[in-house]
């Protein structure tokens, strides 16, 4: 999850803390990523994960009048900070799965002929 260094502050959250998101509809337990590339009351998470991970679950299934796609993308949220030991287990896989190709992607040569 996403969230500006002044918002980050404010929860006494440092980059890779846990975050516990929660809105009416749902809540997510993430790893916070602090950058300074978005506005500083907002909170980003990609909303292509599924399952568990998938943020569609804390937003409203809103239709636009006229097109008929859904609002999935807006949500009024509270954060808390929790223990690192609260992160999904889905998550940690992806994690430990992008550290290994990580590391592999180490040994390559930089440029392939």
């Amino acid at each position: 999850m996403e969230i500006h260094p002044r918002l980050a502050e404010r929860y006494g959250v440092k980059d890779g803390d846990a975050l516990e998101v929660a809105t009416r509809r749902g809540s997510l337990v993430l790893p916070a990523k602090v950058v300074t590339t978005i506005r500083p009351d907002t909170v980003f998470i990609p909303y292509h994960w599924p399952g568990k991970l998938a943020a569609n679950q804390l937003t409203g299934r809103f239709l636009d009048p006229v097109s008929k796609i859904p609002e999935f993308k807006v949500s009024a949220c509270r954060l808390k900070k929790v223990p690192l030991d609260q992160l999904p287990e889905e998550l940690r896989e992806l994690q430990r799965m992008a550290a290994q190709a990580s590391s592999a992607q180490a040994h390559l040569p930089e440029r392939v002929m």
